[in-house]
């Protein structure tokens, strides 16, 4: 298992035509040899996987990962939030 630090940013949309690098998330998680989310090797290292929500003009929120799955062969992601304050 190999804890990566994963960054997706917002995307095209009508309000950021370009996308927005400013807007996003940023997580860390386990991946497995494919490079896919490994649910498995999550709870060896579940206090390291974190979440961040960064936003334009916002403060950041931070948080957990918690996995769970809709179906057997579809892993997805949980987040909880705690919200922190900015510290300049």
């Amino acid at each position: 298992m190999a804890l990566k630090k994963i960054r997706l940013e917002l995307a095209r949309t009508a309000a950021a035509p370009e996308g927005d690098r400013r807007c996003g998330y940023e997580f860390i998680a386990p991946l497995d040899a494919q490079g896919r989310l490994d649910a498995r090797a999550w709870p060896h290292d579940k206090s390291k996987c974190t979440v961040r929500r960064f936003w334009a003009n916002q403060d950041d929120e931070h948080g957990i990962e918690r996995p769970f799955r809709v179906t057997v062969a579809r892993p997805l992601l949980q987040v909880t939030r705690a919200r922190s304050s900015a510290t300049g």
